[in-house]
């Protein structure tokens, strides 16, 4: 059986990480699905374009498409259509990010919206910060039942 690939909802290369987020997994699955060669991958996307982000690749990428390969594509694509310190400032946001009166499953998703948005994989930053951003009484449970932020892993951590 084969079906045809889906592509990608159109991106306007407006400074919205959920938007820039799903436009580079839809269209990553759709090139690959498609079977589409490296070389042509960005040329394909690029239909899915509008606004700034088609501006960007008309001032950056149109002059030769077959060059690009889609991870540099997306980082530059992104620096063009995010401020300059946007990921300083999910940073803060993250920094300043806390459980209150969310539930710990809710409070992990939302955490984990905003290290996507930043490209954040260090296990251990993720586990400091889920650990101290958790209420006070969810953090005597962790402690209790023996793990530490230093040495536990995330995994370990939620299971819990």
């Amino acid at each position: 059986m084969t079906l045809k690939p889906v592509p990608p909802l159109k991106y306007d290369g407006s400074a919205d990480s959920k938007a820039f987020h799903r436009f580079m997994m839809e269209g990553t699955a759709y090139v690959k699905d498609g079977n589409v060669p490296d070389e042509k991958q960005v040329f394909m996307i690029a239909h899915y374009l509008t606004g700034k982000g088609r501006t960007f690749y008309a001032e950056e990428v149109a002059i030769d498409p077959y060059s690009w390969r889609l991870r540099g594509f997306f980082r530059r694509l992104f620096n063009y259509c995010f401020p300059v310190n946007y990921r300083n400032m999910q940073h803060d946001k993250i920094a300043a990010f806390m459980q209150n009166s969310l539930t710990v499953r809710e409070y992990l998703h939302k955490l984990n919206q905003m290290w996507n948005t930043i490209g954040e994989r260090s296990d251990r930053l993720k586990v400091d910060k889920f650990w101290k951003g958790l209420r006070r009484e969810f953090q005597h449970d962790l402690w209790r039942d023996k793990l530490n932020p230093e040495v536990s892993t995330l995994k370990e951590v939620v299971a819990v």
